[in-house]
């Protein structure tokens, strides 16, 4: 199979000192040493990644608003001990919008768990491009099956706020390259909603959005993923939402997958975006669904199925134990 991992040095950057959780400094949840424990895990089972280009802001522009990108841009001038933490949040009207930036970061973000410091926007772009690379590979036919190593992941954050350790949205910005050809279906199965890819292509018939997660009622960002979100306008119907019951293992969790990838192959597209957390593994503090390690091949190889040129990109997954041993079973699914 003609497969790649592509991941970058640069996403490191993005590494706050601590996490703000329900109203106390806690661990920040998107470590760096996730990603550094998927690297060492895929190493030494003989997996090697590549880098990306840097592309231009563009892809990234055609997504989210120039407003946003340059607030999260700005993070740049933040000295290297300090960070930002939203803890005010205006209502969204002509006259509240912020002249500064990082001062009002709640007009931008939409909750006080998610951090910028000096090196987040590196880390941002650098977790954008290599899902730009997975795009640009696929299309040019250099890749069926991609592996994006995208960190920080990017499924929360919608095209004019960021939030749930999102600040770009890696899948989204891929997607919307892969559309330039055609249709393009988005499968999450992060834990958690992504209300951020939802957001951006509710209105959008050429991007077929269909979610499996935790039900919203009990799991974050609470807000978003009830069946009855659909799409709008053009995109009435292109969006497709799972809740899931509590304590869910893979053979329940197939019924749900089984009637995603229906609905993915009826709109044909010509390649399927794979949001990919590895936080509904049993283990995992954010989640409640039952996974082991080995259901992450057996997921991948389900995906695969259609026979649809797959790039995935890495969104959750926070039990570090797990995290490596989760990548490498995903991968040898996805490469099979």
């Amino acid at each position: 199979m003609n497969g790649v991992i592509i991941s970058s040095a640069a996403t490191h950057q993005h590494a706050p000192a601590y996490g703000w959780d329900h109203g106390k400094g806690d661990v920040y949840m998107d470590r760096v040493e996730r990603l550094e424990r998927i690297e060492a895990a895929l190493a030494q089972t003989g997996l090697t990644t590549i880098g990306p280009r840097a592309f231009a802001m563009d892809g990234i522009a055609r997504v989210h608003t120039r407003a946003l990108i340059a607030h999260i841009a700005s993070s740049q001038e933040l000295a290297s001990d300090a960070a930002v933490y939203p803890y005010v949040f205006p209502y969204r009207s002509d006259f509240c919008s912020p002249q500064t930036d990082l001062h009002e970061a709640g007009y931008y973000c939409f909750d006080v768990g998610t951090v910028m410091h000096h090196g987040t926007y590196a880390a941002a772009k650098a977790a954008a491009d290599t899902a730009l690379e997975g795009a640009e590979r696929i299309l040019a036919g250099e890749a069926e099956r991609v592996f994006a190593l995208s960190r920080p992941p990017g499924h929360h954050a919608d095209r004019a706020f960021y939030g749930g350790l999102c600040f770009f949205n890696n899948a989204a910005v891929a997607a919307r390259r892969l559309a330039d050809r055609g249709r393009v279906a988005v499968l999450d199965v992060d834990f958690h909603h992504g209300n951020g890819t939802q957001g951006i292509f509710y209105y959008d018939p050429s991007v077929l959005y269909v979610s499996i997660h935790g039900d919203p009622r009990r799991h974050f960002p609470f807000l978003s993923g009830h069946a009855d979100e659909i799409g709008a306008g053009p995109g009435a119907g292109t969006t497709l939402n799972y809740p899931l019951p509590a304590g869910i293992d893979l053979d329940a969790y197939r019924r749900y997958l089984d009637l995603a990838l229906e609905r993915i192959v009826g709109f044909a597209p010509h390649a399927l975006v794979v949001s990919i957390g590895f936080d509904t593994h049993s283990d995992d503090i954010l989640g409640d669904a039952l996974f082991r390690s080995d259901d992450f091949r057996a997921l991948a190889a389900a995906v695969c199925a259609p026979g649809l040129p797959v790039l995935a990109c890495l969104e959750g997954g926070y039990d570090l134990p797990s995290i490596g041993a989760n990548a490498v079973a995903f991968c040898e699914g996805l490469f099979a």
